[in-house]
């Protein structure tokens, strides 16, 4: 691997669904696969390289990279122009060079098990974090125990309460296997702490905010709280309690009005009816505004109107947090709930408050576990019974806001604080030296350590054997290099050209059979009357003994040759 800072770090497995942000229904995963890719060619890089998702969507194939071409020309927004190396997805050692593979979520342990193919000190593959409360990504972090997961591999975590969550599972099963089968070591792989980051330029807003604030029907004197988020309850944040303080505040003041913008998505018809319903309810004296998050302008739009950002996140399928990082590089002060990635973005009466949350019991959440983990409740409403007993201190959140709204030097102050703290800390340049200096890490993990791991760098999975070596029972015997052989007459007079050219039940594995013009000189090198050995007939024709095996396998198939016994 070249020690090239100007080329990407890492050759980045790319499937759309972890980049697009054009659909209907926006993850959190998918607007941070985005911004990851922006700014991959916003960089000063030479070179970049994508590890094609899987086979059938091989590059080599014109209508493929067609499409991968057409989606990063319309969907990213460039201000560099680098070759990109597209590399197929059977040929991965093509990204030894770029440091190894970049995965954007945890799945890593199947291409772990593709690498013992090419050997496991070819390359690095590389992981990271998102949600890890859903069973697949769970069992992912769990299997990375006993996948060909090498020290030279990593999962980024980002933040530290989602490394925690890592330990907290590999240690569990390590546990289990230590009781189960006397497992005394440990496999590791790296658990760097890298936070998500944000192209800190799109927030450069030059809009004008006044007449922004003025097409929302809101006033100069105003107080604009912004959430930015999907908008689910179960999900992602309960709008109750977010409501209950802004109503808290409202009904005492007597110059202002609070306006509660909030920007995403509604997962349905259904959400959107609960949320109006719920702010009827429960915050009547406070003007709120849904706006269509997945509208980048409009997010924008928001960002440029608001003077705090506020959200009180209390799910456990968040494990970063990236909105409140978006408010911090607008400008805005932030009032977030003490929960997970939040921990490490927000500090506390610096950039805004964090509030303190309380959360459930074990023996609630070991029955709402066996609940979703037999079938009763779906994904969606595991997560969401735990938040209904997650809270975040409401009086806390009331005072904090409180202390915000009346102190516009203090909006200010922290508002500064955090835009300066998003740049020097988050922006996506300073990621992704982190992400370079990992690479460069792991290449010296995997030029020191590979030699511990001799006797398993070639090894393929147990449950990928090839058959020759699970079924070795099956045959009466493997035809090797010490097998002699001659042509067999009167069995089969069809030429072998016919054979391969007509019949489709031969033809339809040309993938895999060999050259027809191979198999003619090995026909042409043998004869009826005596026998030769296949390493004999190996050295005759100067061909290589494994190829002259297959050959001659494939000819005693279909009656053209005969083995001595």
């Amino acid at each position: 691997m070249p020690n090239n800072n100007n080329i990407a770090p890492f050759s980045t497995h790319f499937f759309l669904d972890a980049f697009d942000i054009t659909g209907d229904k926006i993850m959190g995963r998918q607007a941070a696969g985005n911004s990851y890719l922006n700014a991959l060619f916003r960089e000063n890089f030479d070179e970049i390289s994508l590890y094609i998702s899987d086979v059938n969507n091989d590059p080599r194939n014109k209508i493929n990279y067609d499409k991968i071409v057409n989606f990063l020309n319309t969907s990213l927004t460039k201000t560099n122009d680098p070759k990109v190396n597209l590399i197929p997805y059977d040929t991965p050692l093509e990204a030894e060079r770029f440091g190894g593979i970049f995965r954007p979520d945890p799945v890593i342990c199947e291409l772990a098990h593709h690498r013992g193919y090419h050997g496991h000190d070819s390359y690095s593959i590389v992981g990271i974090t998102h949600t890890t409360a859903s069973h697949e990504i769970m069992s992912c972090i769990k299997d990375t125990l006993v996948a060909p997961l090498m020290p030279w591999d990593a999962i980024i975590c980002t933040s530290e309460a989602v490394k925690s969550t890592v330990n907290e599972i590999m240690d569990d099963y390590y546990d289990f296997l230590s009781f189960k089968i006397g497992a005394t070591r440990k496999p590791e792989i790296q658990l760097p702490v890298i936070p998500l980051g944000i192209n800190i330029d799109d927030f450069k807003i030059e809009a004008d905010k006044k007449s922004i604030r003025e097409s929302f029907g809101i006033d100069d004197n105003d107080i604009v709280i912004l959430f930015v988020g999907r908008l689910s309850f179960h999900a992602k944040a309960h709008n109750i309690p977010m409501f209950l303080a802004l109503e808290n505040i409202s009904k005492n003041m007597k110059d202002s009005n609070i306006h509660f913008i909030m920007t995403g998505w509604f997962p349905n018809d259904d959400v959107k009816e609960m949320y109006n319903s719920d702010a009827k309810l429960y915050c009547p004296s406070v003007n709120i505004i849904f706006l269509d998050g997945r509208d980048q302008s409009t997010k924008f739009k928001a960002f440029n109107a608001s003077d705090i950002f506020f959200s009180l996140t209390d799910n456990i399928q968040e494990t970063f947090g990236l909105t409140p990082l978006e408010g911090m590089a607008a400008g805005l002060p932030v009032v977030v709930s003490d929960w997970n990635g939040y921990k490490d973005t927000v500090r506390d009466g610096i950039d805004g408050f964090r509030i303190p949350t309380v959360s459930y019991p074990e023996d609630l959440s070991t029955a709402l576990a066996y609940r979703y983990d037999i079938g009763l409740d779906s994904y969606d409403r595991y997560c969401g019974y735990h938040s209904q007993f997650t809270s975040v201190n409401i009086e806390k959140a009331i005072e904090k806001l409180r202390l915000l709204i009346e102190d516009k030097e203090l909006r200010t102050k922290f508002g500064l604080n955090a835009k300066n703290y998003a740049k020097e800390k988050f922006n996506w340049s300073s990621i992704l030296r982190s992400y370079t200096n990992l690479k460069n890490d792991l290449h010296k993990i995997r030029k020191d350590e590979n030699k511990k791991y001799s006797k398993v760098l070639n090894k393929i999975s147990s449950d990928r054997l090839p058959p020759y070596k699970i079924f070795n029972s099956y045959p009466t015997n493997y035809l090797n290099a010490s097998n002699s052989v001659k042509l067999l007459k009167k069995i089969n007079n069809i030429d072998y050209h016919t054979l391969f050219d007509s019949s489709e039940s031969v033809w339809y594995a040309k993938i895999a059979l060999p050259q027809v013009d191979q198999v003619e000189i090995i026909l042409n090198s043998l004869n009826e009357h005596e026998y030769e050995s296949i390493a004999s007939l190996a050295d005759k024709i100067n061909f290589p003994t494994d190829l002259v095996i297959r050959i001659v396998a494939l000819l005693l198939k279909y009656g053209y040759v005969t083995i001595e016994e």
